[in-house]
């Protein structure tokens, strides 16, 4: 892969893989179904994973395309986990079974867009040291276990920058420009594509807003 790169990588380094350049944004989600799934993960793996939760409580996002994502030497699909938000949902997330670190927060065959929100503090940059953009903005405050609790800067919902960057996503995935329609078979298959019929593993989030969050 040409150019700079990141690198994501689990709390125990088993399962690791290249990010081309920055990310397409970046944000702490504090939707209850975002958060309760990282935290069903946290409490899974007893303090082994990299915890995808934030100081503040939000879960710590950056999009990436799929042609921007290198797993080179990195076997994917064979090394997650999925997990979803209520028998019928269709947001699937992804865990690795090594250590529990979440990774995708959000993803599955049903996402609408070509990118994939990933686990933002696995993220290291080229010269080994911890991704840590400044300002990041929290979003859906509405929608958080404590609406008041989220730190500033938020949003009620989502900022108009975001909101681009998801009509952005939706449009390349429609066109086949994101990546996903390249042919490689590491990018299409259940590591970025699972089915929400097929994953057993469930959360249970009370008065979920989202059904399909």
């Amino acid at each position: 892969m040409a150019g700079a790169f990141k690198r994501w990588q689990c709390a125990c380094g088993q399962v690791h893989f290249k990010l081309r350049g920055e990310p397409l944004a970046v944000f702490n989600c504090h939707c209850r179904s975002c958060v309760s799934v990282a935290a069903h993960c946290d409490a899974k793996a007893c303090g082994k994973n990299t915890s995808a939760l934030t100081d503040g409580g939000g879960v710590a996002k950056a999009l990436y395309y799929l042609l921007d994502v290198d797993l080179a030497g990195c076997k994917l699909p064979e090394m997650l986990a999925f997990v979803k938000v209520g028998a019928t949902g269709t947001n699937v997330r992804s865990y690795t079974k090594c250590c529990g670190t979440l990774m995708n927060t959000a993803g599955g065959s049903a996402f609408p867009a070509g990118f994939r929100p990933f686990n933002r503090r696995c993220i290291r940059n080229a010269d080994g040291t911890a991704f840590e953009p400044e300002g990041v903005v929290n979003v859906m405050a509405k929608y958080a276990h404590d609406p008041q609790a989220v730190p500033e800067p938020r949003r009620s919902m989502i900022s108009a920058s975001i909101a681009r960057t998801f009509v952005a996503g939706v449009v390349a995935k429609r066109l086949g420009c994101s990546g996903i329609r390249s042919g490689r078979g590491d990018l299409r298959g259940p590591a970025f594509f699972s089915d929400g019929a097929d994953v057993e593993e469930t959360v249970d989030v009370e008065e979920t807003l989202w059904v399909r969050h």
